[in-house]
C-alpha cells in the first residue's frame, strides 16, 4: 500500500460531493484513509487489504484500485483520484 500514501483529490466535479482524500500509515502494517468534505467533516478509516482488494467501509464497502502507470486512484464509489502536488 506504500504506492498510495499520499494526497489525492478529485479529477473534477463538486468538493462538496467530491471529498479530499489522505493515505497515511499508522504503523508498520497499518494504513487509514481521511476523507475531507471541508474542516468539519472529516473521516478517518482503517484501510483493509485481504484477498488482492483494497477497501474501507463508510456507510458500506468503497474499494479502492490504483493504476500505477497513470498514478491514479479509482475509489469504487467516487470516481478517479489524481495525486496533489506537493
Amino acid at each position: 500500500m506504500e504506492e498510495i500514501r499520499g494526497k489525492w483529490i478529485s479529477c473534477g466535479g463538486d468538493s462538496s460531493r467530491m471529498p479530499e482524500v489522505h493515505i497515511y500509515r499508522t504503523g508498520v502494517y497499518h494504513h487509514r484513509i481521511k476523507f475531507s468534505y471541508d474542516p468539519n467533516t472529516v473521516f478517518n478509516c482503517p484501510l483493509w487489504h485481504r484477498w488482492g482488494v483494497t477497501s474501507f467501509y463508510l456507510y458500506g464497502r468503497i474499494q479502492l484500485k490504483y493504476d500505477a502507470e497513470r498514478d491514479v486512484l479509482t475509489l469504487s464509489d467516487y470516481g478517479d483520484y489524481y495525486r496533489a502536488e506537493e
